[in-house]
């Protein structure tokens, strides 16, 4: 009796949390609606921008990259872009030397680290504001001058995009581009409340000192941008968050190229997370410190538990179920067990009716057309334990001390 009430604890307890957050985050969208307009750029108002691109062999998607960040709206007398070449052994460096004419730098780099090469741009860029650009990303003419705005609050220290996925083909890229889309929204709401804890290297803007300030970019963590956010916010910052900038990303479209992504993603928060763990239910850290952290912190913890519980409740029922049958050929008798421990199906149906909502709302607000219904039926049904998965599997990894591997060998 013991084991069902703990199990039962469990489960209920992940089921509330998170439907008390998206309840919360509902209400936060339904009140603040009318505030999510973005500020207007005034274009005399023109700093030096720097560009960085980090890139380690990405010879197929280096042109393009390059393409979109010439195209970006914005005086070429005040912007540079460079291109840090992180221990590259295909032609990406010959590709991007191509571009020397056009104004376009490169720096070849000979250490592995993503972080470690961004440190080096920063040494050597000359912007008051600092873009990091992902080398398998598509930015948009509009980036800088939605962006920039931001910072006329002077303790803001970095600015992150929206995000689509571009060109979603197979049925992996076609979940990844539901998964975009709905965090997008939620990452606005964050910003408006000031508990944004993340600045994305698909396309984030920061202000150059306040980078140097905090130290730079942490050379030994899996997820840099998620660190550096957290960093700045630890030194009295703030993140924020816009909807009208909204640059592409080429995602994994291989199991492998997925695997090892949303493996260091999960790495990478836990170690974050325990980084600034002095952080969690701290006053001076106002809603950020006394719940949101704490709370993102905890629920991946729970989320994990709830799927164990789950998969070790299924296969005890089919076991059961499958003994019971062979020994008195009554196959279905005891399948009461399975419905009791699924009491919390109720609440997990609720909380599907409000991500449901939520992603109406995200592909209203994105101008983006419903579609791949079989993709988005999946990405509500079986995605979530797909994601517990790598939640458990990158607690292990940590919990091991596996070794770090950035990306690995699996190109997306």
């Amino acid at each position: 009796m013991l084991e069902i009430f703990a199990y039962k604890l469990v489960l209920y307890a992940s089921s509330f949390i998170s439907l008390f957050m998206a309840i919360f985050w509902i209400s936060v969208l339904f009140l603040e609606e009318g505030n999510l307009e973005e500020p207007k750029w005034d274009r005399k108002y023109a700093p030096l921008v720097s560009i960085l691109i980090p890139a380690h062999n990405e010879e197929d998607v280096i042109a393009a990259t390059i393409d979109s960040a010439l195209q970006v709206d914005y005086p070429k007398t005040k912007r540079e872009i460079i291109v840090l070449a992180n221990a590259c052994t295909d032609r990406t460096e010959e590709i991007v030397k191509s571009y020397k004419e056009k104004g376009v730098k490169l720096i070849s780099i000979k250490e592995p680290g993503k972080g470690h090469a961004i440190n080096i741009g920063l040494e050597k860029l000359k912007g008051e504001f600092t873009v990091i650009l992902d080398a398998d990303s598509i930015a948009t003419q509009n980036l800088l001058e939605v962006l920039l705005p931001k910072f006329n609050d002077i303790k803001v220290g970095g600015v992150k995009t929206s995000i689509k996925v571009w060109k979603p083909e197979n049925f992996l890229e076609k979940l990844q581009w539901f998964e975009y889309l709905s965090v997008g929204l939620v990452h606005k709401l964050m910003s408006v409340l000031d508990v944004l804890h993340l600045t994305p290297g698909v396309f984030s803007i920061y202000r150059t000192d306040a980078l140097k300030k905090v130290g730079g970019f942490d050379e030994n963590i899996l997820t840099e941008d998620i660190e550096i956010a957290v960093r700045l916010l630890h030194n009295g910052y703030k993140i924020k968050s816009s909807l009208a900038a909204m640059p592409f990303t080429k995602v994994p479209k291989t199991l492998k190229g997925y695997h090892g992504q949303r493996l260091r993603w999960a790495r990478g928060f836990f170690t974050t997370m325990l980084k600034h763990k002095d952080m969690f239910f701290k006053k001076e850290f106002g809603l950020l410190g006394l719940f949101i952290m704490p709370i993102s912190f905890i629920m991946p913890i729970l989320i994990i538990l709830s799927t164990l519980i789950v998969f070790y409740t299924i296969a005890g029922f089919i076991l059961y179920t499958s003994l019971n049958g062979l020994l008195t050929g009554k196959i279905f008798q005891g399948a009461t067990i399975l419905l009791v421990d699924f009491s919390a199906l109720f609440w997990t149906s609720v909380l599907v009716m409000c991500g449901i909502y939520v992603l109406y709302k995200s592909v209203r607000i994105f101008r983006e057309k419903a579609s791949y219904p079989l993709a988005g039926l999946m990405f509500f049904i079986a995605y979530p334990f797909v994601k517990s998965f790598y939640w458990f599997l990158g607690a292990m990894y940590e919990l091991l001390g596996v070794k770090k591997v950035w990306r690995g060998d699996a190109r997306w």
